[in-house]
């Protein structure tokens, strides 16, 4: 028996999104390689070869049913695929930025509380300081998470 063999082929760069690709239209992709993969679709196996970003399929255009029409679709469901991962990147990149941003807003909070401690007690030590060189002596209190400091005379 003769045939004439045909070859139709969809241009699919992204291996993820060819498998799912055919998965959206029903396709089950088994024993994937670089260069192949097996899929079963319409209750048919076909080995699809994948060669410069294409996967193609052959097939013998004198027999009848041979034609893979569901190749039909495959294209459309790879273009969104894309689109999908696509978002799916950007996503994932914003997240990371605002994570970036957010630990950049983190340290400088972090920053500006070391300051103002620094300052209270930069702030305290002089009091204290100026006090004692009046002749007070002086008491520190915490009262509702602030500190308090009274002087008192001394003698």
């Amino acid at each position: 028996m003769s045939g004439v063999w045909r070859e139709q082929s969809v241009p699919m760069v992204d291996q993820e999104c060819a498998h799912l690709a055919l998965e959206t239209i029903g396709a089950v992709v088994a024993d994937t390689s670089q260069a192949q993969c097996s899929v079963r679709i319409g209750g048919r196996t076909w080995i699809m070869s994948h060669t410069n970003g294409r996967y193609a399929i052959r097939y013998n255009a004198r027999q009848a049913g041979s034609r893979p029409s569901w190749m039909d679709g495959l294209g459309e469901a790879y273009a969104r695929q894309v689109q999908l991962k696509q978002e799916r990147l950007a996503r994932r990149e914003q997240l990371t930025t605002l994570d970036a941003e957010r630990e950049a807003i983190r340290q400088e909070r972090m920053v500006m509380e070391t300051e103002r401690k620094a300052l209270i007690e930069t702030r305290k030590a002089t009091v204290i300081k100026q006090a004692k060189a009046l002749g007070y002596r002086v008491k520190e209190t915490v009262q509702n998470g602030e500190v308090r400091l009274v002087l008192v005379k001394s003698g």
